[in-house]
């Protein structure tokens, strides 16, 4: 509350837990060099209150009594709002029955891939799974053991594959897999 904070030193409150290296080390840049600091963002553990993403403003403020410097500061907790993102994204690039990667997200991991061959003048390998008779299975006995099987799958690849590979979903029955660290026959081009 600004009533309890106004003109006390961060690093005095909330039993001592601002007391973070790396924001003394901020908070002097902005003494010394009169430069406002504008959306950093401060990872931290609190003790009391736990894991924390804080957004930070801060400026000096010159006009300030005999007694020292002084730093106008405002703080947002975004530990919410990151975690929401991150959720999002999560869902965007993730298969939601087998939590593998969807075809969105081998996409984007493969733009990454493909831009890391062409740099590095090497290629890669791509393992396609096409599963037979997943109609039947659903036809036969429901949707449900035909998710089963799916979720299978997707279980054996993760245990046969190491967790460095790229593993996702693109299809209804189709898998790839993009082993880790392994080069084809000819650059990619």
């Amino acid at each position: 509350m600004p009533r309890k904070t106004l003109g006390k030193y961060i690093f005095d409150l909330g039993n001592n837990q601002w007391d973070i290296p790396d924001l003394h080390v901020l908070l002097n840049d902005i003494l010394i060099q009169n430069d406002p600091l504008k959306d950093f963002e401060v990872r931290h553990d609190f003790q009391d209150i736990g894991r924390k993403i804080m957004l930070l403003n801060a400026r000096k403020i010159d006009h300030v009594s005999a007694s020292g410097q002084a730093i106008l500061l405002a703080f947002e907790d975004i530990t919410d709002r990151r975690r929401s993102e991150e959720e999002l994204l999560t869902m965007t690039l993730t298969d939601p029955l087998t939590n593998l990667y969807n075809r969105r997200g081998l996409f984007a991991l493969g733009e990454k891939l493909i831009a890391n061959s062409r740099r590095e003048e090497s290629g890669f390998f791509l393992l396609f799974i096409d599963l037979n008779n997943l109609k039947t299975i659903n036809d036969r006995f429901g949707h449900e053991k035909g998710d089963l099987a799916l979720i299978d799958t997707a279980r054996a690849l993760g245990h046969n594959f190491r967790s460095s590979d790229i593993i996702a979903r693109i299809g209804g029955d189709e898998f790839v897999v993009v082993p880790a660290g392994t080069a084809g026959d000819t650059p990619s081009g």
